[in-house]
């Protein structure tokens, strides 16, 4: 759906035999996927679809689209939204990170200081579609280390002094 890309698409068809009685065939063409089509979208492949009665002109064939999930990656209509795990050292202090983009990656910096959940927009490098292409928001996600070393425990003590009220001060119900 980012690229337009050909897929190789198997279907049954039925198939009247001399004697009159109906079998069923199995046929594979390669449909192109149009650029941003959306969730559910139906792509028409003419003529290739179920024979006409009478030796007529065969129908056209319906593709329904079904997109299988992606671990990190999101789209809402044309933008598409990309968490993106951070160290602790990255989220606080920033720096330059690669991300991927559709098509290759990029370059971009991680301002310090940065929260779970803060978005950071990259023009154009969302979906592509008709109207052109989307935006790309990454979702910056500082994730801390998985470690049982004390060592990562005492450090991450040392961290929280510099909460000020804590992390939860306005956490209310």
């Amino acid at each position: 759906v980012a690229r337009g890309e050909k897929i190789d698409v198997s279907y049954v068809l039925p198939e009247r035999r001399t004697d009159g009685s109906i079998a069923r065939m199995t046929a594979q063409i390669k449909v192109v996927v149009p650029l941003g089509v959306d969730e559910g979208g139906t792509v028409r492949v003419r003529g290739k679809g179920t024979p006409g009665a009478h030796g007529g002109p065969a129908g056209d064939l319906l593709l329904v689209i079904h997109f299988a999930a992606h671990p990190s990656l999101r789209r809402e209509g044309p933008h598409l939204y990309l968490d993106v795990p951070l160290t602790i050292h990255e989220a606080v202090a920033g720096g330059r990170i690669e991300v991927p983009v559709p098509g290759g990656s990029v370059r971009v910096q991680i301002p310090p200081g940065s929260q779970s959940g803060r978005k950071m927009r990259l023009k154009g490098k969302g979906m592509a579609g008709p109207n052109g292409p989307g935006d790309l928001y990454l979702v910056l996600r500082p994730t801390p280390p998985v470690s049982e070393d004390p060592e990562v425990a005492r450090l991450a003590e040392a961290l929280d002094a510099f909460y000020g009220d804590g992390v939860r001060g306005d956490l209310r119900i």
